[in-house]
Parts: structure tokens; sequence; C-alpha cells
């Protein structure tokens, strides 16, 4: 539905979903992902939140001011090794 509609709240809901299938609390570590699985889910984040979700905005925001997973200008780290 994210990607057929471009529906923003769809791109945030797969990041969520992944999130919470690696029992992943609310702004916490994303180390428990593999690397592939991580990158997808930030991929999806980063789109949710360019489109406006307000919660993506709030994610995205504190990984890149944390600079773990994504830099401070919003590149998602190792996005690269996964197309």
């Amino acid at each position: 539905m994210a990607n057929k509609y471009d529906y923003y709240i769809a791109y945030f809901d797969v990041f969520f979903t992944l999130k919470d299938s690696y029992q992943i609390r609310a702004y916490s570590s994303l180390d428990r992902m593999d690397k592939k699985t991580r990158v997808f889910a930030l991929k999806y984040l980063k789109v949710a939140a360019e489109r406006g979700h307000s919660d993506a905005q709030d994610y995205f925001k504190k990984y890149c001011e944390e600079g773990i997973y994504v830099t401070k200008e919003g590149e998602i780290i190792d996005e690269d090794e996964f197309p």
C-alpha cells in the first residue's frame, strides 16, 4: 500500500511494524535488526518523514541527531549496500 498508493502513513507503518516485530521500544536502538532489515526500515521511515508524518519526523530527527543509523544530513548509513 505504501508503494502502490504513495501513502505516507503506510510508509511509517512499515517502519513501525518492523520495529515492533523485533520487540524494539520507542526510540530505542535498532541493533536487534540485521543490517538489511534496518536499512529497509529506515528507508520507509525517511519517506514517511519527508511526506510529513509527524511521528516519523520525530523518529528520523532523533536518529539524525544520534548519527548512528542516519547521518546528521539525513543520509541512511549503509544504504548503498542494499539498493
